[in-house]
């Protein structure tokens, strides 16, 4: 995989402004987020690791996530699928190894300037449910917890959108991650939702 930059002001062809060099070499990129300084977050999946260019495109050392100062975030972060950069924070959907969470998504929500997690969410499924709110006997979970994460969004009032694919629908979160309502029309399920 690479990532390539582009001029948005100018068509695709030639507006090429930059490669982004990785070392190592991506192997999946599932998600690119851009902070309000113009720092570029790309979540390398199969990796485990968001790595972090600075505005000038030059690679910095990966992003770190911690509990504490010090101390790692537990589960480390294993399949980053989904960022989202917004006032100094980043929002990272990732698909955790321990079992608590099963084969689920947890959101975290991590503060850029020093990459302390301030909140996780996404609520932990325990054992097996394949019912989710679009239905009896449809792959997915229930209200508030995520089978996956393709995009995140914040909208200028705080409200964190996850779209699901797995779900068919966007789940809608507060802030501090409290679950608020979904978003799916059950007479078309939005089986192809990957991005808000």
């Amino acid at each position: 995989s690479s990532v390539r930059v582009y001029d948005p002001s100018l068509p695709l062809s030639g507006a090429e402004l930059s490669t982004l060099p990785a070392s190592p070499a991506f192997v999946q990129v599932h998600a690119i987020a851009v902070d309000d300084s113009g720092n570029i977050y790309v979540a390398d999946a199969a990796a485990s690791r968001i790595a972090v260019y600075d505005s000038s495109y030059v690679q910095q050392a990966d992003f770190s996530i911690e509990a504490s100062a010090g101390t790692p975030i537990s589960p480390a972060l294993r399949r980053p699928e989904a960022l989202a950069a917004v006032g100094g924070v980043l929002y990272v959907g990732d698909r955790p190894s321990d079992s608590t969470y099963g084969d689920t998504v947890r959101i975290m929500k991590v503060n850029l300037a020093d990459g302390l997690l301030l909140e996780v969410f996404g609520e932990p499924v325990l054992g097996t449910n394949y019912s989710s709110i679009a239905g009896p006997s449809v792959y997915g979970f229930q209200e508030g917890q995520l089978s996956m994460a393709a995009g995140i969004q914040v909208d200028a009032g705080g409200l964190l959108y996850v779209a699901d694919p797995a779900q068919f629908a966007i789940q809608v979160f507060d802030e501090n991650g409290a679950y608020l309502y979904y978003l799916y029309d059950s007479s078309n399920l939005m089986r192809t939702v990957t991005s808000v």
